[in-house]
This record gives C-alpha cells, sequence and structure tokens, in this order.
C-alpha cells in the first residue's frame, strides 16, 4: 500500500507499449521475448497483468495488480516459483486474484 494514489493511466499506457518486446541478459545474449497482458479483474478499477518470459523453451510469468483504494495506491506482484517439495494448494492466477480483490476490500474497509 501507498500513501498516495497511482497513475493508472501512466501505467496502462507503459503496459500497452509493452505488450510484446525483447530484452537481453548480455550484449552477447540471445533476445529473450518478454509479453505483457491485460487480465480480468473483478474489480473494474484495478489494473492487472501477466507478464511472461520465453527463456529457450520455457515460460516464466509474473503476475501484477494496480489500483487506487480511496486516497491510497495498492499494488501486488506475484513470483511463481515452482517447489516440488511443497504440496500445490491453489493455482495462479486465480489465487493472486482472489488475494488482491480481499486486500483491497480491507484497504476500502479503513
Amino acid at each position: 500500500m501507498l500513501t498516495d494514489t497511482l497513475d493508472l493511466e501512466e501505467l496502462e499506457a507503459t503496459a500497452a507499449r509493452c505488450e510484446l518486446y525483447v530484452t537481453y541478459f548480455d550484449e552477447a545474449s540471445e533476445p529473450i521475448l518478454m509479453t505483457t497482458t491485460k487480465m480480468t479483474s473483478s474489480r473494474a478499477q484495478s489494473l492487472t497483468y501477466q507478464q511472461t518470459m520465453q527463456l529457450q523453451d520455457t515460460e516464466s510469468s509474473v503476475y501484477f495488480t494496480f489500483e487506487n483504494v480511496g486516497q491510497s495506491g495498492m499494488f501486488g506482484i506475484a513470483f511463481p516459483t515452482p517447489d516440488p517439495t511443497i504440496a500445490v494448494k491453489a493455482s495462479l492466477p486465480q489465487t493472486f486474484l482472489d488475494t488482491t480483490a480481499k486486500q483491497s476490500e480491507r484497504l476500502r474497509q479503513r
């Protein structure tokens, strides 16, 4: 949570510019394909995205959400980290969407 609101228009414009791009680890590396995909959310005022990196034959995603709740800004990020020693109890991105919706509701009740 932030003590000021977020510039959602600027964040949305940045995400649109980043819909498809390439990045590099260093000057000698092969290009890495990146995509940014807008996701639907139960909260119309939130901006929620999945950003995916294509590294060789493996895709890896992170999830972001940005929202203004009253006079505060809220953002969340999830970095999925597979760990075969831990039993899976939920799935992404739904768990991320559910968790950020609950946090937003808690902030609204303040």
